[in-house]
């Protein structure tokens, strides 16, 4: 029997769709995961949201369990909860990527894929959490949030707190850290519009 190396051939696991993209994901120590994923289900979007606390994502109502959704062509809403300690720094950075394919990405982490979900950008709201404006479920798309306010960019300090690494990737890729005020829980709202990939 000989000891040279055995090779699997692959070639009957080969296959083409012209309906299909076949995307290729990590899969941890050197491994690949490939998938099919029919583009016409909408697009793969992953969110890189950091907060001076715990943030939990909705979507047009519906809240995110992975920063990574399948979102279709067209209007939508994200909001974000955050619950902060009060000795934390009071601020908030977001963005959102088309969650492509390493090759597809090109390892270019310079520009957002999205850059109308990027903080620094206008149309963030914010609002002091409220029991009462609970009830009136202020993750939906037509909720009424003509009187809340704009939060103002600040500053990332160099140092005092051990996310603040994390402040500074954003930061490095275009997008601007905001101050939020010092309040248990602050609830947060962004119109945006996802559109196809040329």
């Amino acid at each position: 029997m000989s000891d040279d190396l055995r090779i699997n051939r692959l070639q009957r696991y080969e296959k083409q769709s012209d309906r299909l993209v076949l995307e290729e994901h990590s899969a941890g120590c050197g491994g690949i995961l490939l998938r099919w994923r029919d583009p016409n289900e909408g697009e793969p979007i992953r969110f890189d949201v950091v907060a001076s606390g715990e943030a939990t994502l909705f979507v047009d109502g519906v809240h995110l369990e992975s920063p990574r959704t399948i979102l279709k062509q067209g209007e939508h809403l994200l909001a974000i909860r955050v619950t902060r300690e009060s000795q934390q720094p009071r601020m908030f950075a977001a963005t959102a990527y088309y969650d492509v394919q390493p090759a597809e990405r090109g390892y270019d982490v310079t520009i957002p894929r999205i850059p109308s979900l990027t903080t620094g950008n206008t149309g963030w709201l914010m609002h002091s959490g409220d029991s009462d404006q609970e009830r009136l479920d202020w993750t939906q798309t037509d909720f009424d949030d003509s009187n809340w306010t704009t939060p103002l960019e600040t500053e990332v300090p160099g140092r005092g707190y051990d996310e603040l690494w994390r402040y500074r990737m954003l930061v490095q890729r275009g997008v601007k850290a905001l101050s939020i005020p010092d309040t248990p829980e602050l609830w947060i709202r962004k119109p945006f519009s996802i559109q196809a990939r040329t």
